[in-house]
């Protein structure tokens, strides 16, 4: 993709859905996580955390014939949908989220038009690159964790960003 293909990082900042900022994401030797362990640690991890269910949406994968990737269309594919969609169950019934998850990269023109579109709609969501923010989101945004559930650091300076300032 071109550079211009790609949402410049102060409307992804000033965006009304929650934007992680680059480098959020890092290992226990402070290396940048892959987009696909990210999204392996939430679908794993946030049911322990936050009664909810994680379905992952598959339109970032690779169809190499043209006749799948029409048949992909016809099926609902959509071009920059989010990765993630987060169920509530339990105290949070009712409750969902839509979550693009990032490793390092920056945010294409259609995630960015489809998050925007979400948001005007009504619907929870955003752009994370790790466990640790997404749970803070949810639980600066109502949701509840499970009983005796640790929350990581990450998650508190969400919440302390987003609920002081």
């Amino acid at each position: 993709m071109s550079k211009s293909e790609y949402a410049p990082v102060a409307d992804c900042r000033a965006a009304p859905w929650h934007y992680d900022e680059v480098g959020v994401a890092m290992d226990s030797f402070g290396r940048r996580s892959s987009e696909i362990a990210i999204q392996a640690s939430i679908v794993k991890g946030l049911p322990i955390i936050v009664p909810c269910m994680v379905s992952a949406v598959p339109n970032g994968t690779y169809i190499a014939s043209k006749a799948g990737r029409g048949k992909a269309r016809r099926e609902g594919l959509a071009t920059g949908y989010p990765d993630l969609i987060i169920d509530g169950i339990g105290e949070n019934a009712g409750k969902v989220c839509r979550a693009e998850i990032k490793a390092g990269g920056p945010v294409t023109l259609s995630q960015y038009a489809m998050l925007n579109r979400l948001h005007d709609g009504g619907h929870l969501c955003g752009l994370f690159r790790s466990l640790d923010t997404l749970t803070g989101f949810l639980l600066a945004n109502g949701w509840h964790t499970r009983e005796c559930t640790p929350i990581g650091e990450a998650a508190n300076r969400v919440l302390g960003r987003m609920l002081i300032g």
